[in-house]
């Protein structure tokens, strides 16, 4: 029989160390996000990746394993717009990059080897990490305006997906805040939202009790 177990309180961080890597762009400061309310006033900055080379080494990667994780990450790193970088720009370290790895720029057919794999993982590696998780073909159907993009066919963003007669809410899981919660996961919950082009749903209550609900667009 055993006896119970004691459990390390303390929080842990996980270093990803790795030594097969260019960095082509000089690292940037960046402000970690950090809403608790011991946060330094001057708050808290790290060395991190500039925002092109990020999103370079992510395309990269489509490639060479096309993970699930990796066009989630390349569809919403295209999609933020305010920080969308010059195309130009973004294919010169893209092949600084590839030529580092010894392989060309990757093209929408280099992925279609993996795409069987990736719907194969994609719940299994995603699902865990995330508090809706839209379907692959969500992110796969993104990608060829992303390779235009890169070409030089710029294109608009991609737009908010239409909820209408005949089309299909997902709604995978639905969270209850108490009222005036000021909680940060219902921040990140909203942001969420905002990403992936869902619905969110506010329950409103006045004094009297009487209840409302309705669905915005985040």
């Amino acid at each position: 029989m055993q006896g119970p177990r004691l459990i390390d309180p303390r929080p842990r961080i996980k270093l990803d160390l790795t030594a097969d890597e260019r960095i082509v762009l000089p690292p940037v400061h960046v402000q970690i996000f950090h809403p608790c309310s011991d946060a330094p006033e001057d708050g808290i900055k790290v060395l991190a990746y500039d925002y092109t080379e990020a999103f370079a080494e992510k395309f990269r990667a489509l490639a060479e394993r096309t993970r699930p994780r990796d066009p989630y990450d390349v569809v919403h790193l295209y999609r933020n717009t305010d920080a969308h970088p010059e195309p130009q720009r973004f294919i010169e370290v893209l092949r600084a990059k590839c030529e580092f790895k010894g392989i060309s720029i990757p093209h929408m057919t280099d992925l279609e080897p993996h795409r069987a794999e990736l719907e194969t993982g994609w719940i299994h590696m995603l699902e865990h990490q995330l508090p809706t998780l839209l379907p692959v073909t969500t992110f796969w159907d993104a990608l060829p305006e992303i390779f235009d993009w890169l070409q030089g066919a710029v294109a608009p963003p991609l737009a908010a997906m239409p909820v209408g007669a005949g089309d299909t809410l997902i709604r995978e899981r639905v969270l209850d805040f108490p009222a005036g919660s000021r909680s940060p996961n219902l921040v990140e919950m909203i942001r969420f939202a905002a990403a992936n082009r869902l619905l969110v749903e506010i329950d409103y209550r006045d004094k009297q009790g009487n209840r409302s609900t309705r669905a915005i667009e985040a």
